[in-house]
């Protein structure tokens, strides 16, 4: 499935659980290398803050992929030229190129467009208020793993509010005030 690029530590709730496990295994002492790794790429790159779907349903990224490489397949679409034909045929015009929207097995909906650079040329992403999925700012979600991390880390009850404001300023981030209710809604979406 190299032709579908998805950003699975953006968008795929089960695969950020893996990662966070991953950081735990290790330790406080690569909380440096989480906060480095948090802050270069996708829906934790320092300079995003804007809104964040994430796939929550039973679908691998594999499988994810796969079903929507089977769906471009049956539609004689396999090379970059005919997607891109395709998408602006059948998708429509947004402010970033063409978007086109696809259903999964699961009723999850996934959004397709044009690769921007890669091997990959199908770019996926959970669509916008589809089943299987929630938006999340940016910086909740940045806040939400962070906090995850350092309870596992330190079996710490991970709704203490010294400890969320604690992953904030790691995130390099302000203090919240006593109501949390996003970022602990993400943290239970995290366990």
């Amino acid at each position: 499935m190299h032709q579908v690029g998805f950003n699975a530590e953006k968008h795929h709730l089960g695969t950020m659980k893996e990662q966070i496990q991953k950081y735990v295994l290790q330790g406080e002492k690569v909380l440096s290398e989480l906060v480095h790794g948090l802050g270069e790429q996708g829906i934790h790159r320092k300079t995003y803050t804007g809104i964040v779907d994430v796939y929550e349903g039973v679908l691998s990224v594999n499988e994810i992929k796969e079903e929507v490489w089977t769906y471009l397949s049956l539609k004689n679409v396999t090379d970059n030229e005919s997607y891109l034909r395709y998408i602006e045929e059948h998708g429509e015009l947004k402010r970033v190129g063409h978007y086109l929207l696809t259903e999964l097995s699961d009723t999850s909906m996934m959004t397709l467009r044009q690769m921007e650079k890669g091997e990959a040329f199908v770019h996926i992403h959970p669509a916008r208020y589809s089943p299987n999925t929630f938006r999340v700012k940016a910086n909740t979600l940045k806040t939400a793993v962070m906090v995850q991390f350092l309870s596992l880390c330190r079996g710490a009850d991970c709704f203490e509010h010294s400890l969320i404001n604690e992953a904030r300023t790691y995130l390099s981030l302000s203090p919240v005030p006593k109501n949390t209710s996003a970022i602990d809604n993400t943290i239970r979406k995290l366990q």
